[in-house]
């Protein structure tokens, strides 16, 4: 659900809705352009926000801030 943009990297569609996930899907399917964007769109977004190296700086960020105001910063 993270990944997720509404209507920028995908839609949601709630967990057992079948006919809402084929809907979605036929739509998708009926706009082939907009499928590639959101592809490309949720793999840029996933490399920047969920990657290894994304998480290695989210945590280094975090240890930077502990001891800053460990040091009265």
């Amino acid at each position: 659900g993270e990944l997720i943009v509404r209507g920028h990297t995908g839609e949601l569609v709630p967990a057992g809705d079948a006919a809402g996930l084929g809907a979605q899907l036929a739509g998708l399917a009926a706009q082939p352009g907009l499928a590639r964007q959101w592809g490309v769109a949720g793999r840029l977004r996933a490399e920047q926000c969920f990657s290894m190296s994304a998480m290695v700086g989210a945590y280094r960020r975090l240890y930077d801030d502990v001891l800053a105001r460990g040091r009265g910063g």
